[in-house]
């Protein structure tokens, strides 16, 4: 979770911790994604001019950030948060914590996050002197309060099931205790759920339109569709941030008139939408970009999610066909401008801690035909079905691509295209065959647990956040395994074997790598050059895969 995974097309369709949006409203909003992240980028082609720290920050300043979406709100407990989202939202609000350049968690509203021996308490320090926007000081009360009403919402929940109390221990601190060790718990704490809101905001009848956070902006001005605008907080607790007088965030869903609105000046920022997007702006030398590439962390996968619990999916052959007869390089040239890593697997970045080949099916159309006539002879039925994707251009040409490379295995393959709310309530009930799909990129895999572990694959017609309904005991002690591990080696191999399983079950068809661009004008300074409160480098090219939030509008300037 970053925030909440979202859906975004892969441009397909993006999962990740902003999707828990479904549990509350069964809708999602669709974040819009980058076309992939492969080797050109991990090799340094980060765009058309380099994009480092450059010279003294100025104070002052407007900024026009074009964005990919709207957003429901602005309650932690029950709106979703998309990237556009997590960028409205991180501007009003701080989180507990936060990476650093390091791939790290570091304390950031919080001065410290401490464990005891067997990672089963947490205790969360806050810094002293900080306000929330409308003057009331923030205090341990207030934490304990925000996370049992995430741990009570229906969005908010699912990920922090495992918490067993939430306790104050002084004004200034919070212990929460746990069911089982949990070893990566700090990762949450960057997240959605690591947001610190006014209870006053929580408890308000106009809660998703009134934020009331200790960000580095407040809330000027919401007109839905148009514009989100916020003012710098004069008595913002980290001294002399922002630099920014104010940030405005214009939701622009059409990815080509986001790009024409950065080159003629109308925004100062955008977030690539496509991989034309982002070898559009790559080539265009009064623009800088920054992309993931360099980005040492897991990357979004592209991927044909498979509901495993109706036909024809249900049938290990099935899935074995698909994957037979999915030319991975093929979708990525013809599509994907060729950018792409194919990817074999969950962590299939290059650049990842986690990644590792695995036994994935390599494309092999006479083997992929073979077993169509073996489905056909078990079930005496064709292998037919429905694959969906949402009405994006981009996710339409992937999906109808995949159908004529699997009509050419003698598969037939309809298609269908669906609004992103009702896409992602179809996956959480399992009201889909094969949905194009993208997810997978938080930089502590832990946080996939709630879309990987069996119990969380539920009947077909009831809630189900493991989309896939894949169950596989060998990967649930492999979850528990790396969830436990003090160990980062004992940590990795339990996720390398999740992937390994994943290549033998085949609940997903891979495609490739993400790719995440920020494309700016040359007056906009301070991504990849900032600090954290405790002193060490804040993140760089991880904002542009992770969390493009206030910490982006915190400490860019102009100038």
């Amino acid at each position: 979770m970053r925030s909440f995974p979202s859906p975004r097309t892969f441009r397909m369709s993006r999962m990740s911790w902003k999707v828990l949006a479904v549990v509350a409203s069964m809708s999602l909003v669709a974040a819009a994604c980058g076309g992939g992240g492969g080797k050109k980028a991990a090799t340094g082609q980060t765009g058309a001019t380099a994009a480092p720290g450059e010279g003294t920050p100025k104070a002052g300043g407007n900024l026009i950030i074009g964005v990919t979406s709207e957003v429901s709100g602005m309650d932690p407990s029950k709106d979703r948060w998309d990237t556009s989202g997590s960028m409205y939202a991180f501007s009003v609000f701080d989180p507990l914590a936060t990476y650093g350049k390091d791939g790290k968690v570091h304390p950031y509203l919080a001065q410290s996050l401490d464990h005891n021996a067997d990672y089963t308490e947490w205790t969360i320090k806050l810094r002293s002197g900080v306000t929330f926007s409308n003057g009331d000081p923030l205090t341990a009360d207030d934490v304990v309060f925000d996370l049992n009403a995430y741990r009570k919402a229906p969005l908010t929940g699912p990920p922090l099931a495992s918490i067993a109390s939430v306790d104050k221990i002084d004004p200034l601190t919070v212990s929460v205790k746990t069911k089982e060790p949990w070893v990566p718990f700090d990762a949450y704490m960057t997240t959605q759920v690591g947001v610190v809101a006014s209870p006053k905001q929580l408890q308000s009848s106009n809660s998703s339109n009134n934020p009331i956070g200790t960000g580095p902006f407040t809330l000027k001005e919401w007109i839905r569709g148009s514009h989100f605008i916020a003012t710098k907080n004069a008595h913002y607790w980290q001294s002399g941030l922002p630099y920014l007088d104010q940030v405005e965030y214009r939701p622009i869903i059409d990815d080509q008139a986001r790009e024409s609105s950065l080159v003629s000046g109308t925004i100062d920022v955008m977030f690539a939408g496509t991989t034309q997007n982002i070898v559009d702006t790559r080539a265009n030398k009064s623009l800088k970009t920054i992309d993931n590439g360099k980005a040492v962390t897991n990357s979004d996968v592209g991927f044909v999610q498979l509901n495993t619990a109706v036909a024809p999916f249900n049938n290990i052959l099935a899935r074995q066909a698909l994957a037979y007869a999915t030319d991975r390089k093929r979708v990525i040239d013809t599509v994907d401008n060729g950018l792409l890593t194919p990817a074999d697997g969950p962590f299939a970045n290059p650049t990842s801690p986690y990644h590792s080949t695995t036994s994935y099916p390599a494309f092999d159309l006479t083997k992929a035909k073979s077993l169509v006539q073996q489905y056909q002879q078990q079930t005496g039925k064709p292998l037919s079905f429905e694959l969906g994707s949402t009405n994006q251009t981009v996710a339409t040409k992937h999906a109808t691509l995949l159908q004529d490379m699997w009509s050419q295995a003698g598969m037939q393959v309809s298609l269908k295209q669906v609004e992103q709310d009702p896409f992602i309530v179809n996956a959480v009930i399992g009201k889909y065959q094969a949905y194009v799909w993208a997810q997978y990129g938080e930089p502590d895999p832990d946080i996939d647990y709630t879309w990987w572990h069996s119990a969380l694959a539920g009947p077909v017609g009831g809630f189900a956040l493991n989309f896939a309904r894949n169950k596989d005991p060998q990967v649930d002690a492999a979850l528990a395994a790396g969830r436990h591990a003090t160990d980062q080696a004992q940590r990795v191999k339990a996720y390398q074997d999740i992937a390994d399983r994943f290549a033998v079950d085949l609940p997903y068809i891979w495609l490739g790598v993400t790719l995440n661009q920020i494309a700016f004008k040359p007056n906009v300074h301070g991504f990849l050059d900032w600090k954290l409160p405790d002193g060490s480098p804040g993140y760089d090219y991880l904002l542009v895969s992770y969390q493009p939030g206030g910490f982006l509008a915190g400490h860019v300037w102009a100038g």
